[in-house]
């Protein structure tokens, strides 16, 4: 992009223009959702020239430590002799890789296990898949208001987890390509009930960029990426997991931001179910889940609220009210029902018939 002309600013004094209103003003007033987004720009010490972030691997100020003063560095485009004037840390940050980011031993796991699945497949990468573990936070989740009111101590008032961001890259045409994402939440044997030993997968997300040979081995790839995670996690003392399955609605986006625009309809919930049971059925066959089941299915025994397992950001937690009202109501309605007074009638003729007997 070329530099952007300046046209100067016209303030033009109108004779005989309207008065002001207090309720003019409220046309002026900003709102959130008139906000739009806008790209940030870099402007080229050498040639001049302005770049988007993106395009010219500007990283952004706002996500890095204040102290570093990146915006302070001098940038000189790749067009540009980079060795005259370029910031040393700047063109190092310009020019890190996927492969420069830290391992762990939950990303090398990620890794092997797909590595693996793709040989037993008969699949090849052009270039290898790059799993990292991006971000790692020690979190805590507040206790449902409603059901620590009516199980007092009986409920923790708390439930601390470790939330991870987990990404895949595999370089394409000589650039990283973020292509894969999920994000989890890690409730261990410290965590009080129900949620000790679980984990909840929150988000899955992918685009299509993946180059394989042959062509189409998006599944097969990103089923094996589950799969070394569920692994490793079975490996740590976590005995349940859960995946929340609801395919984004149209115009919303779970991780991924501004993708290509698709001309399929939105995936049916359906669809992405049989996604998960697929890569569940494969997890079950090589050993790693001992058994699979909806969560219906998983809570139909229980008898209590409190032994619900809920977590931070899920669709539950906030249908708690809801969900106790409604049980409040239906109780109240069976005490109050018309067959409980015969009920009561009919214990009390039968106590008259036993003290007739008695006499």
């Amino acid at each position: 992009f070329s530099k952007p002309q300046r046209e100067p600013l016209l303030a033009v004094l109108q004779e005989g223009a309207p008065k002001l209103l207090q309720s003019d003003f409220a046309l002026l007033t900003w709102r959130p959702e008139d906000e739009r987004e806008h790209d940030d720009f870099v402007q080229c010490t050498e040639c001049e020239r302005w770049y988007h972030f993106v395009c010219a691997h500007y990283p952004s100020p706002g996500q890095l430590p204040r102290t570093w003063r990146v915006e302070s560095e001098l940038f000189v485009c790749t067009r540009c002799e980079r060795g005259r004037h370029a910031s040393p840390r700047l063109l190092a940050l310009q020019t890190r890789r996927a492969t420069d980011l830290p391992t762990c031993m939950l990303s090398d796991a990620m890794e092997a296990s797909a590595a693996e699945a793709l040989k037993e497949a008969g699949v090849s990468l052009p270039k290898p898949l790059v799993v990292r573990v991006a971000s790692r936070k020690r979190l805590l989740f507040q206790a449902v208001k409603e059901l620590k009111q009516r199980y007092g101590g009986g409920y923790a008032t708390e439930f601390p987890y470790l939330s991870q961001a987990i990404f895949a890259f595999q370089e394409v045409e000589g650039r990283d390509v973020f292509l894969f994402a999920m994000y989890v939440q890690e409730y261990d044997a410290d965590c009080p009930p129900p949620n000790t030993n679980r984990t909840y997968i929150s988000y899955v997300d992918s685009v299509g960029y993946l180059a394989s040979k042959p062509q189409g081995q998006r599944t097969a790839v990103y089923h094996a990426l589950l799969h070394g995670y569920l692994q490793f996690a079975a490996s740590c003392g976590f005995e349940h997991a859960h995946i929340w399955v609801a395919p984004p609605t149209a115009g919303v986006e779970y991780i991924f931001h501004g993708r290509p625009a698709d001309p399929r309809p939105p995936m049916a919930v359906e669809v992405l179910r049989g996604w998960y049971e697929r890569m569940l059925r494969g997890a079950e066959e090589k050993g790693i889940v001992r058994s699979w089941s909806t969560l219906e299915e998983h809570t139909s025994g229980l008898t209590s609220m409190r032994d619900f397992p809920l977590f931070d950001g899920d669709f539950f937690p906030d249908k708690v009210p809801e969900i106790l009202e409604r049980a409040e109501q239906s109780s109240s309605e069976r005490r109050e029902s018309p067959r409980g007074e015969k009920g009561k009638e009919k214990g009390k003729e039968k106590g008259k018939e036993k003290g007739k007997e008695k006499g």
